[in-house]
């Protein structure tokens, strides 16, 4: 080969036809003079290879001390950061299921407001309120807040997955350590969301696009706050900074802090013997765990939300004790129909059989919602709707995000495998067939 620099596409050809032992004496010869991160996959070291644009190949043991003379480093995993695994958690109490939309209902929801005016707000954490530093002596309150959304902006589905890192982190921190602060390697993070694998490796030469987009992503909700049912305001996420030369980026918040605390509370149960003296406790589920980590990256995001309030139903389909005789599909129909209804009325019902059925002879448990309330509890969904035009836009919106979600429910989540016999019909609505039943079925799980 000739010694002059050769151009990113015949980097790239040299090594497509180079046999596997000689790509992999390349790894190994790079490996022992390079510090490469845990996540880093063999793949990966060729990847980055073929992609320099300015090496000479004459000689590989050329290419070890060039990268190195140019500072290129591979990083190591911080041992205080996160460890991301497992799926994304997603909220199923029927009471604070919007806690991380901005669907305004009685109990917990988000609010973005006006860029920087949280900056004049001071958080209390033991009175749980927010005061303005011009006059700490009054809270700030609902009304009085300078309210702006652009909900294109907030990545909601990102919202969930730092939801999970900070879940995942107050469940397996140690009593001593700091659980309300959580530190994550970015490359980790990519990794997690399903971003390309290139951001495992940092090339000091060349900004990092998906890198740095990541970190404005988690920036974004710095304006964010968190309403609950008593009026207390939290901050939604505080940025506490980016460690460029770590790769760490660490967060915390208040707000998802207060929902995993009043979580536990509502859902754990004492039992008692029969002598009236407590005997355990035990949590009612809460949170599903079935979406992929991947899910947070996907760009419709109308469809991911509908894949969150399927999930949620799912998990709040309830059982009716009285024997039903069995079903027919005209009597399902029937009464997902005029449940529906009632939900419209009866939003936060402490029943959550209001929205199934089930027949106790197949052991079939229905779950239905109308397509009108499944919009309507997506206020991006519902923007986009209201601001098409015409019928037909109307339609192609819906059928954007109906389609997806469904498409997503089978290949991004594990309903399918968790529920036994699941049955979630793909119709897709239609301006004229809004207020119609979308009826789920299944006889358990697995």
């Amino acid at each position: 080969m000739s010694s002059r620099q050769m151009s990113k596409e015949e980097v790239a050809a040299y090594f497509d036809n180079l046999s596997s032992r000689a790509k992999q004496t390349i790894i190994e010869q790079v490996k022992s003079q390079i510090t490469f991160d845990e996540n880093t996959q063999d793949e990966d070291i060729l990847d980055f290879i073929k992609a320099w644009s300015k090496v000479s190949l004459e000689k590989i043991d050329t290419f070890v001390p060039f990268l190195q003379s140019n500072e290129v480093v591979f990083k190591r995993k911080p041992h205080n950061a996160t460890t991301l695994s497992g799926n994304l958690v997603n909220i199923t109490d029927k009471e604070l299921q919007f806690a991380l939309s901005t669907y305004q209902n009685n109990h917990a929801y988000i609010k973005q407001l006006e860029k920087d005016y949280i900056k004049q707000l001071e958080f209390d954490a033991t009175e749980s309120r927010m005061y303005a530093k011009s006059d700490m002596a009054k809270p700030i309150t609902v009304k009085g807040l300078p309210i702006k959304e652009n909900l294109k902006i907030l990545d909601l589905p990102l919202l969930r997955s730092l939801y999970t890192i900070l879940l995942i982190n107050h469940r397996t921190a140690s009593k001593e350590a700091d659980n309300t602060r959580a530190i994550v390697y970015v490359p980790d993070l990519a990794h997690y969301l399903g971003i390309k694998a290139r951001i495992t490796i940092n090339e000091k030469l060349k900004d990092d696009e998906e890198r740095q987009n990541i970190v404005r992503k988690i920036t974004s909700f710095r304006d964010v706050v968190g309403i609950t049912a008593n009026g207390s305001i939290f901050p939604l996420l505080n940025f506490e900074g980016y460690d460029k030369k770590a790769d760490i980026v660490s967060f915390s918040s208040p707000y998802i802090r207060y929902l995993i605390r009043i979580l536990e509370e509502k859902n754990t149960i004492e039992v008692k013997s029969k002598r009236g003296e407590q005997h355990r406790k035990l949590t009612k589920q809460h949170h599903d765990e079935l979406a992929h980590p991947t899910i947070g990256n996907e760009r419709n995001k109308t469809a991911v939300e509908i894949v969150w309030r399927i999930l949620a139903l799912l998990h709040q389909r309830g059982t009716d004790k009285k024997p039903i005789e069995k079903l027919t599909k005209a009597d399902i129909e029937k009464a997902a129909y005029k449940g529906a209804r009632q939900a419209t009325h009866d939003e936060f019902s402490d029943n959550p059989a209001n929205n199934s059925l089930q027949d106790e002879k197949s052991h079939k448990t229905v779950a239905h919602k109308s397509f009108l309330k499944i919009v309507e509890e997506i206020p991006l969904l519902q923007e986009a709707f209201d601001n098409a035009k015409t019928t037909a836009d109307k339609n192609k919106t819906l059928k954007r995000a109906f389609s997806k979600a469904y498409e997503l429910l089978k290949k991004k989540t594990d309903a399918y495998k968790y529920f036994k016999n699941l049955e979630i019909p793909p119709i897709i609505p239609t301006v004229s067939t809004l207020d119609s039943v979308l009826t789920i079925t299944h006889e358990g799980k697995h």
